[in-house]
């Protein structure tokens, strides 16, 4: 889906594309539609930025279960199994 929004209206608001992006996704975020994975891909943000920026506007973490499972899996497959970190 693609959203055009009139420059004048843009103009008002003050934000950049990125900015108006990021804050939309923020406020799904904040609403529980979207994860924090979907968040970081939406906005073309790494998930350390995504987290910085709900922590610079004071936005609760959510943070269940599956996401929690997903990261352990994250990092499951990033680790080469052959270094030794001994």
């Amino acid at each position: 889906m693609k959203i055009d929004i009139p420059d004048h209206i843009a103009n008002a608001i003050g934000l950049t594309e990125q900015e108006l992006l990021a804050s939309l996704v923020e406020s799904l975020y904040n609403q529980g539609r979207l994860s924090i994975v979907f968040d970081g891909e939406s906005t073309e943000m790494c998930k350390e930025e995504f987290l910085k920026m709900l922590a610079e506007h004071n936005r609760r973490l959510h943070y269940d279960p599956d996401d929690f499972n997903d990261s352990i899996d994250q990092l499951r497959f990033s680790v080469d199994p052959a270094d030794n970190y001994y």
